[in-house]
């Protein structure tokens, strides 16, 4: 796999909002090592509203990454409208953030079958990693089968390929913070935030860390942070620096649980909004209007109260 250290910048010739991993300095060495150690990858696909950032299991197979989706799923739909992607996959105090392009392939699709015929050989390797990674969650997926089977019926699901494009290793040590003094407190909009979420899922958004998702004309970004949550503030790591149109960009950031057995387990919020430039661009604030999360198979998504 190969990785180079990467910035955020615009790109050149900029267009409003145009943002990408490129080059910077000598290549960045550990990509494949955080890729073996990591559980999940965080996949950032684009709406219509902007972007969205969701965990995954996932296998890999050469330089590749697979993952397993249900077809019916957003995310299945938006990736087959528009290939562009970018994930982050997460390991101890580093992690590494990709961009690239994802491939369904799907047994209900014949456009799928014919395409995937130069992938086919792989296609065993990458169910077999996903399968040796993940066997607790393999069990679970077998147990929901039995109590939910409308959900997981085999021929629903869809393997998807994500082939990197730009890859950057960035260290997750803790990254200054900017003076609180000169930030707005905005305990009080987290606590309108609790209005609309489950009371078992509001201590998520108080983690120290998440994911956070960009909208770009290039296709969505998806860079790893901490959390400031007294300011919703996200904080860049060490050797990223972002800038941003004076509008900001449509922006998200992912907040989730560590991996349960079973699918019916997992639970997640995704705060969603637009993002603006603080700190000369190590720092964003998160304006959320809306919130996303799940619980088991169950999705809402609802309005974050003025």
């Amino acid at each position: 796999m190969k990785a180079t250290s990467a910035v955020l910048e615009t790109a050149v010739p900029a267009r409003e909002g145009d943002l990408r991993l490129v080059p910077a300095g000598s290549p960045a060495s550990g990509a494949a090592a955080i890729v073996r150690r990591g559980t999940l990858a965080f996949v950032a696909v684009a709406t219509a509203t902007g972007p969205l950032v969701t965990p995954v299991l996932y296998g890999v197979s050469g330089d590749d990454i697979w993952f397993l989706t249900n077809r019916h799923a957003l995310k299945a739909k938006l990736l087959r409208r528009d290939p562009r992607t970018a994930w982050v996959v997460r390991a101890g105090d580093r992690a590494v953030a990709m961009t690239g392009e994802a491939r369904l392939l799907s047994p209900l699709h014949a456009a799928d079958v014919l395409a995937a015929a130069p992938r086919l050989p792989a296609m065993p390797s990458a169910f077999g990693s996903w399968a040796a990674r993940n066997p607790r969650q393999l069990a679970g997926f077998v147990r929901d089968s039995l109590t939910r089977p409308v959900r997981v019926m085999p021929h629903d699901f869809v393997l998807v390929r994500l082939r990197a494009g730009a890859v950057s290793v960035v260290d997750l040590a803790e990254p200054a913070a900017p003076d609180g003094r000169s930030l707005p407190d905005r305990r009080a909009r987290g606590r309108r935030l609790g209005s609309v979420v489950p009371a078992e899922l509001r201590s998520l958004t108080r983690q120290s860390a998440g994911v956070l998702g960009l909208a770009t004309e290039s296709g969505p970004v998806a860079v790893p942070v901490r959390w400031d949550h007294r300011h919703w503030v996200a904080l860049l790591p060490g050797g990223l620096d972002l800038a941003l149109p004076g509008g900001g960009l449509a922006a998200c950031i992912t907040f989730d649980e560590p991996v349960h057995a079973r699918p019916t387990g997992q639970r997640g919020v995704i705060l969603r909004g637009r993002a603006r430039v603080l700190d000369q661009g190590e720092a964003l604030a998160i304006d959320a209007d809306r919130v996303t999360y799940w619980s088991g198979f169950t999705t809402r998504t609802a309005g974050i109260p003025a």
